[in-house]
Formats: C-alpha cells, structure tokens, sequence
C-alpha cells in the first residue's frame, strides 16, 4: 500500500512537470466527465479537474474499473487534455499517466499493477451550454494497449 501511494505521489508530480506551464487563472469549474470504453476489456470511468473558461487545457483525474472474460481491473490516471482554443471543441490531444490493477479470472489467480502511460487523438462537439460529447482512442503502456473511449463531459 506504501508502494502504491508513493507512486501515486511521483505521478501526480511528473505530471505537473511535463504539462505546459502552470497558469495563475482563476478557476470558474469543475468539469466532471465520465468514461465508457467498449470492447475486449469493456471499462467505465469517472473523473473531475479544474479548468477556466480561457483555458485550452483541462487537467483531470479519472478512476475506472473494467471487466473482459479474463480479467478484471482497475485503476487511477491523470489526464491532460489538449485543445486548439478555449471553446474546447473539435480535435484534441491527450496524455495520461497513472496506475492499473488487474486479477486475473479463473484458474490460477494472479494480480499485477501496470503503468498506465499512453497518448491519444480524439474528437469534441459541444452538446450544451457547458456540455461535450467526446471520442476518442489512445495507446500505449497500460493494462489494455490501445482503447476507444467515449465521454461526456459536464
């Protein structure tokens, strides 16, 4: 558990350290989102940031959980999200960095925590007022590889 909670803590750190400068605006929300990724490790997610109407980034802390026929799992990320304006709207970029926890299912049990460390494209389009629906696929060094997600954010 002391492992867990200071890698938590050197995540948290790093990724404060490679997001773009920390900028001293106010915040006017909190965005709340929340994840579905179908497919082979079919998960739900649910995450909160804070972020300022001139902001082109929201910075986020997401937890999900999942299940497939062979595993279940779950696990905390940070998320960067990169947009082009402050709208918020059409293309974006992402960055996650956090932890996965999987158990394996039937037969032998085995447990194992994986970094979670991937980047990402996607797409916004504006629903609301303060609204979004938003898709979007990432890969790279986590529990499951690559992942297309669906979110709305609020």
């Amino acid at each position: 558990m002391k492992r867990i909670i200071v890698i938590m803590i050197c995540i948290l750190m790093m990724s404060f350290a490679f997001s773009d400068e920390l900028e001293m605006d106010v915040i006017e929300q909190t965005v709340y989102t929340s994840i579905l990724s179908p497919g082979f490790f079919t998960t739900l997610g649910f995450g909160l940031g804070p972020v300022s109407h001139n902001q082109r980034i929201e910075k986020m802390i997401i937890v999900h959980a999942g299940l497939s026929p062979f595993f279940l799992g779950g696990g905390m990320y940070f998320q960067n999200r990169y947009f082009k304006d402050s709208t918020r709207t059409g293309m974006f970029y992402t960055f996650d960095i956090g932890i996965d926890h999987i158990v394996t299912i039937g037969g032998r049990v085995a447990r194992l925590t994986l970094p979670n460390i991937a980047g990402g494209v996607g797409y916004s389009t504006k629903i609301g007022e303060n609204s979004y629906f938003r898709i979007s696929i990432d890969a790279g060094i986590k529990a499951v590889i690559s992942n297309l997600n669906l979110s709305v954010t609020f």
